[in-house]
């Protein structure tokens, strides 16, 4: 489920400085200047993440919201304070204790009311946040299709070879663009991994591009290509990555949010580019759609 900590890449009990500093690295990818030149669909998909980060930021920066939000999530508790102590029925009780009972009942009729508009504020809060999450995991209506000749590449992978794209002509290629910070790239991987294996023998390949530009240790310094082979080791990866050492085919490519997949067909012509979380079951269909595409063009 996508969160608000998802979304800015932090954990759960993130201080106000991380908080501060996630929500200005995220802002920066989709900065205007930077979007200005994508395509109106892709400048749609940038604004509303956008939106998404401003939501997210501004729960996460106000104590008492991003304690409801916490209580909506699941990860803190209600503690409601411990009933009043019930006098020794063989005591005399003191001349002020009708007094005491008047102002109990009042209370009581006052925390009736609030307590029940509180429990429905948790309620609803649950379930917008369950309908946020399901509507940023539901497949889009359509993904964005037909945009012209793929870019050729050529990357170093974390083993010391390359990646070529144009290795890959004559087959359907999946080129998708993560980084091991973004929680929903890391989310993604075993579908693509799943595919790959799949469909590899039918002339399908993924091949991953990792933003290595933008990698950083927990200590802000640059990861190493050591320690993103080792990631991609941990996550079973099998198929090709190559490393965006200086961002060129990011560029070339005009993303911004991640994980981004570009699907290319045999021709090397980008026929969908899909700005978000995808399926192997969705790469499955897509990839069918282009084999009987290729098919009925070699028989006419």
């Amino acid at each position: 489920m996508k969160t608000h900590y998802s979304l800015l890449g932090i954990e759960p009990g993130a201080n106000q400085a991380e908080i501060d500093s996630a929500y200005a690295h995220q802002r920066e990818r989709y900065d205007p200047e930077r979007v200005a030149t994508m395509d109106e669909e892709m400048r749609e998909v940038a604004t509303q993440r956008t939106r998404e980060l401003e939501r997210a930021y501004r729960v996460l920066s106000d104590p008492q919201q991003r304690q409801q939000y916490d209580i909506s999530l699941g990860m803190e508790q209600h503690t409601d304070a411990p009933p009043p102590s019930s006098p020794d029925e063989h005591s005399v009780p003191p001349p002020s204790s009708l007094r005491h009972e008047e102002e109990r009942t009042t209370r009581q009729r006052w925390f009736w009311p609030v307590g029940i508009a509180a429990a429905l504020m948790v309620i609803i809060g649950v379930w917008l946040i369950t309908m946020d999450a399901h509507s940023s995991s539901a497949p889009a209506a359509a993904p964005i299709s037909n945009r012209g000749a793929a870019p050729d590449f050529v990357l170093p992978d974390p083993y010391g070879g390359e990646v070529r794209l144009s290795d890959y002509e004559g087959k359907v290629v999946l080129v998708n663009f993560w980084g091991s910070w973004c929680d929903p790239c890391v989310h993604e991987i075993p579908e693509l991994q799943a595919a790959h294996e799949h469909l590899h023998d039918q002339g399908f390949i993924v091949i991953g591009i990792n933003l290595f530009s933008q990698e950083r240790t927990s200590q802000g310094t640059q990861q190493t290509k050591e320690e993103i082979r080792r990631f991609v080791e941990q996550q079973g990866i099998t198929y090709p990555i190559g490393l965006d050492v200086a961002g060129d085919v990011s560029k070339a490519y005009r993303i911004y949010p991640i994980p981004t997949s570009f699907l290319i067909d045999r021709d090397g012509m980008i026929r969908y580019v899909l700005p978000r979380e995808i399926t192997a079951d969705e790469i499955s269909g897509w990839f069918s759609e282009l084999q009987q595409g290729a098919s009925s063009k070699h028989e006419e």
